[in-house]
């Protein structure tokens, strides 16, 4: 489609370079028709050329095999046969069972390492399905988006049903992958890959996906593939449009597709399966000079576009709190609050990983500081209470005469803090009271500028 838009473009730059000639206009109806020629001529050549659409590519699937079961001479004919019963236009599959030193590396979380094989590249799903006596276990490699799945384990029983469990288990553990064609801060529409295919014959999770940013050269060659942070997309298929599925944008973050990133770029979106594990959330500090455990967090849980959220936990005493899977597969956003400070909001479905790290601003300084702070408040409002009621002494031993009493009560008003003093405290306090994050940083600011704002007030 590329091509098709250079002939478009060729097309223009020759009508631009007509303007302002002297041609006469029999001569311009030539040079129109000759570009018309063209474009009926070249266009077809260059969709042939640069190969089947996003939407009509179906996807080329490699299944590894290893483990205690040993495949017969006619497995990988069996395996393909049964996959096209379901998938004849979706999937084209090779089955192979790995060489020793692959089957290892291929045991790894391998997702990361940039040793993987060379062939990969023409590739778009890798399966590993692994064997014992009593179960088979199935994971999923995305090559565009770099992302390997939780391993799903399912019960295998005879070997001689080992072909339908695998297939069983290709389906379950199957991520369909959907390209962003239009993106704005609230919702994006996907383009699936496949979508104008034979539809499988059975059923395909697309209503909740991740999405991932690649990074793309000159020559249009991925050189980083990062997942977009605390952000999913939850499909609206009654909103979908005829050129894509279109959906809603759940994130913790602003505006996290619509950022202005250098280079070219490009956003993938991975389907998320049907999860079947808990999630165990583990809370860490962003700042580095905690290195304990962040345990006594309020867990808050509720339904994005409602306005209540109901508190189902606290963090542990290691910093871990853990969320059993969701049958209905929907998307929640988790609201962590430190007393009646907000730490963190994003959203998660539960069970899509077995463990999600999640960075919180280290919140001992803002509460050391909010601490010392409601001291000082409290010390002030003591002693303003102190001086009307010595005020009132000193009134009335004026009126009475009483002159030592009187000057007594004078010396007791003159000691106490002004202002100046409680300013000064406040910087020397300001000073010791410092954080790494700037979160926690401006939330500290606030409760200074607060405390400032009240001395002024009553003091001055």
């Amino acid at each position: 489609m590329n091509r098709v838009c250079v002939v478009f473009k060729m097309s223009a730059v020759g009508l631009v370079c007509c303007y302002g000639r002297n041609y006469t206009p029999m001569t311009i109806m030539v040079l129109l028709r000759i570009g018309f020629f063209a474009l009926c001529l070249f266009a077809p050549i260059a969709v042939f050329a640069s190969g089947p659409a996003w939407e009509e590519c179906p996807y080329r699937v490699r299944i590894y095999v290893m483990g205690e079961y040993r495949p017969p001479r006619e497995f990988a004919r069996t395996v393909r046969e049964r996959c096209a019963v379901h998938w004849e236009a979706y999937w084209t599959v090779q089955v192979e069972e790995p060489a020793a030193e692959l089957r290892e590396w291929l045991r790894t979380d391998f997702a990361d390492s940039e040793e993987k094989p060379e062939d990969w590249a023409k590739l778009d799903k890798i399966f590993v399905a692994e064997s014992t006596s009593e179960t088979l276990k199935l994971r999923e490699f995305d090559t565009a988006t770099k992302r390997l799945g939780e391993k799903r384990s399912f019960p295998l029983g005879d070997e001689s049903k080992f072909v339908d469990v695998l297939v069983q288990g290709l389906y379950e553990v199957f991520s369909p992958l959907g390209r962003v064609e239009q993106s704005g801060a609230e919702h994006v529409t996907l383009l699936l890959r496949g979508k104008n295919l034979q539809p499988p014959t059975v059923s395909i999770r697309t209503d909740i996906f991740l999405p991932f940013l690649r990074t793309l050269d000159r020559s249009a060659g991925l050189t980083q593939v990062d997942r977009i942070p605390w952000t999913v997309l939850v499909a609206e298929p009654e909103e979908s449009e005829f050129l894509g599925l279109r959906c809603r944008v759940e994130s913790g973050v602003h505006a996290p597709l619509g950022v202005r990133r250098r280079g070219r770029t490009e956003i993938y979106a991975l389907a998320v399966p049907t999860p079947h594990t808990p999630t165990l959330l583990r809370f860490v500090a962003r700042s580095a000079t905690n290195i304990g455990t962040l345990p006594g967090y309020s867990v808050y849980e509720k339904i994005p576009g409602e306005k209540t959220a109901a508190l189902i936990g606290k963090t542990e005493i290691d910093g871990t709190f853990l969320l059993k899977p969701d049958a209905e597969r929907s998307v929640r956003m988790l609201l962590i609050r430190d007393g009646t400070t907000l730490i963190a909001r994003f959203p998660i479905v539960r069970g899509l990983e077995s463990v999600t790290r999640v960075p919180v601003p280290d919140d001992v300084v803002r509460l050391e500081a909010e601490a010392a702070l409601l001291g000082i408040q409290e010390e002030m409002i003591d002693q303003m209470a102190r001086r009307d009621i010595l005020n009132l002494r000193a009134k009335k031993f004026e009126e009475q005469d009483e002159t030592q009493r009187l000057r007594d009560v004078r010396s007791e008003l003159l000691r106490m803090k002004d202002a100046t003093r409680y300013h000064l405290e406040l910087n020397i306090l300001r000073e010791r009271l410092r954080s790494e994050d700037p979160i926690v940083e401006r939330r500290i600011n606030r409760l200074f500028s607060d405390t400032r704002k009240m001395i002024g007030t009553f003091l001055q």
